[in-house]
């Protein structure tokens, strides 16, 4: 096994069918298959030219030698036996056209010369009869200072500069253009196998030869070379081998594929030593880009329940995507107009909290990922904190980064003030110190409604709720309602009944009597009930009791909203008569004893709190 994969890969790839193809996900494909290398034929059937004539080895070297050679002309058809399917082309093996005999052995030989141009094949050698010798790559140069057999219409002399012949094939050529002649060819591997028509120019890249083969080079060594039928055969320092631990580049369909041991590996992903990379190779053994996949999580996975458990294969797979370039996706990632987030160790699509850091440095957040489609997500959210965590939180996302609020925040869209843990990011509700002074008038104490989250405690002063929430005389109320007026603050409290417990309901400012009304008492302490004639201590009923029923409009007084809760001390809005505004007439010691509220919070208490709402008015001094 070569050290680019591993055996569990292998023992499982036959079996694994995996997601293979979507925009944002991947669908479960079909099992895997490997391609086969390709087969080299057994014989090759032979090539026919016209007439041509046949020159042994010896004769070519005695030729070289001698500068004379013996022309020898048959009648019969001349045949090329079989060769290498990347060499075996129409014309034969010989640069120039001629045809020579060699052995073929089983095993491939990656020294023979590539097939030829066409035109230089059956051009005017295979049509006249002309005979050439092929260039001997051992000789160098030298042989091409011979003269070549057959280069006319006529026999010429074996002593005429052969420079001065027209070789066939070569029309209009120079002599720099000869065959077998150009830069480099002292420098040439006599290993490589001699380069074909169409190389790139670049030496790296696709050609294709007379033959119709398809040629693959790098730095103008053939690497992978493709038959008509699509065979390929891959050639490593020229030798024709099993291709291990390397990619092909289907140059017809621009599929690319890794090979192991000689196989297309296939429904598993593998390391590429060469790029430092993983890779993954879909089901048809074509490597997967610019799309997600779903594969196991690691070599542990037991692959038939992979398959056939669906609750084992969300517990044990991952989702992973992979560039333009095939390489597997890690870090922040921005895909089709959304944010995502890649595990920088495994890759895996985050699909909950991550914390991301900035590549350039700097100051961190975390953000919140779909958990189905893995898009960073904005506003509110109502999430677990992990993937473990039964219990489901609000957080705000900022709607732009993304990053988890916390603090103080407005929801935009409902305008509603809540408030979001300073450490764990999600939203508070009940009783918080919020550690600031913010909301408020020196307030740090604020109660978040139960259920909402809203702040109820915007409009408090001094933590006049609080105080009055632990204050509470005995913590019962005749009705559901229960009020309570901090004289310190000039706050009015209204409590709602929540199970054994009284929440926050709203918070008024408000005005209280003179210390010089109500015979030095200004407005009332003590525990009393809306609109009741009951003593709070056993004192003359005469006394202690609210003297007048409710009064919508008192005239008199030039107030509405009026409700008594002891002799003719009760809430009511502002004085509508005075010159002072209504809002002067709140946070300040001003009445003859009675809470003055602003009208509408006066309208709000007249509604909502029936007679018997106990009343408990308290100061700290």
């Amino acid at each position: 096994m070569a050290d680019c994969s591993t055996s569990w890969w292998r023992r499982n790839a036959v079996k694994l069918a995996l997601a293979s193809t979507m925009s944002v996900g991947l669908a479960f494909g079909a099992t895997a298959a490997y391609a086969t290398e390709p087969t080299v034929p057994a014989e090759t059937p032979a090539v026919t030219l016209l007439e041509p004539a046949v020159i042994s080895e010896t004769e070519q070297v005695e030729a070289i030698e001698t500068a004379t050679v013996e022309e020898t002309v048959v009648d019969d058809v001349a045949t090329v036996p079989a060769t290498d399917t990347t060499d075996v082309v129409t014309g034969g093996a010989a640069l120039e056209g001629s045809v020579i005999t060699t052995e073929t052995t089983e095993d491939v030989d990656d020294t023979k010369q590539p097939a030829t141009d066409v035109e230089d094949q059956t051009g005017d050698a295979a049509t006249d009869g002309d005979i050439t010798t092929a260039t001997d790559p051992d000789e160098g140069e030298e042989s091409e200072e011979e003269t070549k057999p057959g280069t006319g219409e006529e026999e010429s002399d074996p002593t005429t500069d052969p420079d001065e012949e027209t070789k066939p094939g070569e029309g209009d050529q120079s002599e720099e253009e000869k065959p077998g002649e150009g830069e480099g060819d002292d420098e040439e591997d006599p290993d490589t196998p001699d380069i074909p028509d169409g190389k790139p120019e670049s030496g790296t890249g696709w050609g294709s030869d007379s033959a119709g083969n398809a040629n693959y080079y790098e730095n103008g060594k053939l690497v992978w070379s493709v038959d008509k039928n699509g065979n390929r055969t891959y050639y490593k320092d020229g030798v024709a081998t099993n291709p291990d631990c390397v990619f092909f580049n289907d140059p017809t369909t621009g599929k690319r594929y890794w090979y192991e041991g000689g196989e297309i590996v296939a429904s598993h992903s593998f390391y590429d030593p060469v790029t430092n990379n993983w890779y993954w190779a879909d089901a048809d053994g074509t490597i997967a880009h610019g799309k997600d996949a779903f594969i196991p999580k690691d070599s542990s996975v037991d692959m038939d329940r992979f398959l056939n458990d669906a609750d084992y294969r969300n517990a044990n797979g991952k989702w992973v995507r992979f560039d333009n370039n095939y390489v597997m996706v890690k870090g922040e990632n921005y895909y089709n107009d959304h944010w995502y987030y890649f595990d920088t160790t495994t890759s895996e699509m985050v699909k909950h909290f991550a914390y991301v850091t900035p590549a350039n440095g700097g100051q961190g957040k975390w953000v919140f990922y779909d958990e189905i489609t893995g898009q960073m997500l904005y506003g509110e959210q109502y999430k677990t904190s992990n993937k473990t965590d039964n219990t489901y939180h609000w957080y705000y996302l900022n709607d732009y980064t993304g990053a988890v609020t916390y603090g103080w925040w407005t929801i935009p869209a409902s305008g509603k003030v809540v408030f979001y843990d300073r450490v764990l990011g999600w939203m508070k509700y009940g009783w918080v110190d919020t550690g600031d002074k913010v909301v408020g008038n020196n307030t740090n104490w604020h109660f978040f409604n139960r259920y909402t989250g809203e702040c109820m405690t915007q409009d408090d002063r001094g933590n006049a709720a609080h105080d009055s929430w632990l204050r509470m005389y005995d913590g019962t109320s005749k009705t559901d309602k229960y009020i309570c007026v901090d004289k310190d603050n000039f706050r009015t409290i209204i409590f709602q009944r929540v199970g054994n417990d009284w929440d926050v309901l709203k918070v008024f400012k408000c005005g209280l009597g003179r210390p010089d009304a109500n015979m030095g008492r200004g407005t009332q302490e003590g525990v009393w009930y809306l609109g009741e004639n009951v003593p709070s201590y056993p004192v003359p009923d005469d006394l202690w009791r609210a003297n007048y029923d409710r009064m919508e409009n008192d005239t008199t007084s030039g107030v509405r909203w009026r409700i008594h809760y002891i002799w003719d001390q009760g809430f009511h809005g502002t004085v509508y008569t005075s010159s002072i505004p209504a809002e002067q007439q709140l946070e300040k010691y001003i009445s003859d004893g009675c809470v003055r509220l602003l009208e509408v919070d006066a309208k709000w208490l007249w509604d909502n709190c029936a007679n018997g709402t106990k009343v408990y008015i308290w100061r700290r001094y």
